[in-house]
Parts: structure tokens; sequence; C-alpha cells
């Protein structure tokens, strides 16, 4: 059995969560007999970065490029359109690279037996191929949509405007794929809600938790503080508004002054552009009084692998994103064992129960603050949440 995945995101090689979990399922696959087939929309070095981690974790996979399939096999490409096509031959440049995408899937139909094809919702990668599809007579081949995150709910949770020309065509196109494709496969049936509200579309869907890499030997990390230390806070993600940076520096800054002024906020994770072209991370320090900031560390990009060191140098992992499908942050460091205060949204509701295996805030700076006074108040709060690794 091959299944072809299609991604403009593959770890190592890019950043994002789409990469580093389409990595991890195709590894799982291919663990149980599947063959993965991957048509990346990345530069040939990013794709090199990945051969490495594909070559001893996912046995058998076949893994090209766009870009490397237009170069390498230009002439026979021209049965199936114009591989010449530039942007400037196109409305916008998502549309050009899902012509290239289409291009290179009939190219890899003709020569492969192909049982499913996965797009991710993100970008509208499949747009051109659904649209075809019917006049092709390819609909024996299954072709789904991961619910991972689509341009169009990220840009509105990240503050971005949502009405230019360009935006507006690329989230049609993703409205197509997800209205035309077979099926969607979701992390949770709180997805698979959230989308079936925004979209006003429902869709026969596979509820399937992806796999991911669980980092750290699990439960080692000790559930009550040291009194004698002030407190420690950890966020790990990147530095966006989607992901809610913001209301925790909001909330620091509140529990510095009136409660702990003594308490240690560490940020892990790369500096990204605000909606308005700045850097993020220049927008949180603007936020941060004088006085405090030497209680604000920013790593900026960290390796995985540094993850389970800096959660056990912190009482409190929070995690305040505006929007989640499946929090890859959030589910690392509940394997490693950091208590977890998250945001009440519903991507995490499958999976994290408020006072269970973690704390929840409603999505406001206030509450946020409540909740972080709360913990640190009550000597045995991380005792009682109880760690499920999910």
């Amino acid at each position: 059995m091959t299944v072809c995945f299609v991604s403009n995101e593959i770890w190592p090689g890019t950043g994002g969560g789409i990469g580093r979990l389409l990595g991890e399922n195709a590894a799982q696959l291919a663990r149980q007999g599947v063959r993965p087939l991957m048509l990346l929309d990345v530069a040939e070095r990013q794709k090199e970065a990945f051969m490495a981690y594909a070559a001893a974790n996912i046995p058998g996979a076949a893994v090209h490029t766009v870009d490397g399939l237009l170069t390498a096999r230009r002439e026979e490409m021209r049965a199936y359109g114009e591989p010449e096509a530039g942007p400037d031959d196109f409305r916008f440049y998502y549309y050009w690279r899902a012509y290239l995408v289409d291009l290179c899937l009939q190219f890899l139909l003709d020569r492969e037996r192909v049982d499913g094809i996965e797009f991710a919702d993100y970008l509208g990668q499949g747009y051109v191929y659904f649209k075809m599809r019917p006049q092709r007579g390819r609909t024996d081949v299954p072709a789904w949509v991961r619910l991972h995150g689509s341009a169009e709910i990220c840009d509105a949770a990240d503050g971005k405007e949502l009405f230019t020309p360009d935006r507006r065509q690329l989230y049609d196109m993703e409205r197509f794929c997800l209205a035309c494709c077979d099926s969607w496969l979701a992390p949770s049936a709180g997805t698979v809600r959230w989308y079936a509200d925004h979209y006003a579309l429902e869709k026969q869907c596979l509820v399937q938790p992806p796999g991911y890499q669980c980092p750290g030997p699990g439960g080692a990390h000790p559930r009550r503080r040291e009194p004698a230390r002030p407190p420690r806070v950890l966020f790990y993600g990147k530095l966006q508004h989607i992901k809610g940076a913001d209301l925790l520096v909001r909330a620091a800054v509140e529990y510095l002054s009136r409660d702990e002024p003594e308490a240690g906020f560490l940020l892990a994770g790369p500096d990204m552009p605000a909606a308005n072209g700045e850097s993020t991370q220049a927008q949180l320090e603007r936020l941060i009084p004088d006085c405090f900031r030497e209680n604000f560390t920013f790593t900026g990009k960290i390796d995985p692998a540094e993850l389970p060191a800096l959660a056990l140098a912190c009482d409190l992992a929070v995690i305040p994103s505006r929007a989640e499908t499946f929090c890859l942050a959030a589910h690392e460091l509940n394997w490693i064992g950091i208590p977890l205060l998250l945001s009440d949204i519903p991507g995490l509701a499958d999976f994290f129960r408020d006072g269970e295996n973690c704390l929840k805030f409603n999505g406001t700076a206030e509450d946020l603050y409540r909740r972080l006074k709360q913990f640190f108040a009550g000597p045995d709060t991380a005792a009682r949440l109880q760690r499920r690794v999910t």
C-alpha cells in the first residue's frame, strides 16, 4: 500500500508543525508496512536536510520535490501541462504552486500505484488537483485533507488583514479543497466541530490523533516546586499573535507587580513577524516595564532536544494559544510531565481537562493572571494535576 503526502513543510528541513507531524506519521505508517510517497513543495536543500531522518526512520519512503521533478522530468511533464509556467501566468503565487503540484501528481500517479493522497488544509495545495479530478477520472484514488490549521483560520487568530485580494483567493482555494475532497482527517472531535462551524460544512471525517515525537522519558518532572526559589514559568512556541505570547507577558507583568516580583518567565521559540511586519519580540519587550526586564528571558529558536532540560528548570508551562488544531508543544510538555496552563480552545478540549491534567484560562490576560496566581498560591496544585500522556 502506498500513500502520497503533499506538503510545503517537512521536518527537519523547514519549520512548522505540519512538517513535524507529517514526518512522524509517515514513519509510523512505514513501520506498519505502508510505503510513503512524499511530494514536497520545498527547496532541494530542505529536502536534503530531511533525507537523513527519512533514511533512518521511514524505510522505503520515496521523496520528491516539486521543483526537482519539474527540472529532472520536464519533457515528460508536458503531457500534463506547461511546466515552464511561472507566477506571472497565474493570478497569484499559491495558485501557481497548486498548478505545479498538480503536474507532479499526474506524473507520479501514472507511474506509481497510489492508494491514497493526503493534503494539508493549509495553502490549498490540492486546489488544481481537485478541480481537474472529475475530468481526469482520478476519483478511484481516495484523497483527503488533514485539518491542521488553514491560512484562513490562522490569519484570523494572528490578527492579520483578511480581505486583501490574494488572501481571499487563497481562502477560496482552501475552502474548495475542504469541500471537494473525499474526507477530512482530524486530530480530535473538537477540531471537527470547530471546522464544521467555521466553514458551515459537514464532511465525512476520520478522527485520529497524529503521532508525535515524545521528548525525554516522560514522567520525570518533579510535581512540587522548590519553595526556596522564585516561581519559573515556561512558554514554548513561536513568538506570534496566534500563539498568545502577548497574553502571557501581560499576565506575567501583572503577577510580578502584584504578587511575586522575583518570578522568572522563559520564552523559548523563534521570533515571527507581526501583522505589521515588525518583530513580535520587539512588541513583547515594549509591554515589559524596565524594572522587570531581567525577569524575562527570550531564547530564540531551540532544538526540540533541549526542551526536557528547559522544562525541568521550570515549575509551570503556559500555552496561551488563540487557535490550535493539535498543539505539539502542549503534548510534548505533557509527556515530559511539567504542569500545564492552557487556553480553553476546541483543539485542546479532547485531550486536556481543567483541574485533572491541566489548568485552563478563558483566553484573556486577566484570567491568565488569575490562574497563574492560583497555581503558585496553592502548594499542592502541581501535585493534583495528574499527568496523562496522550
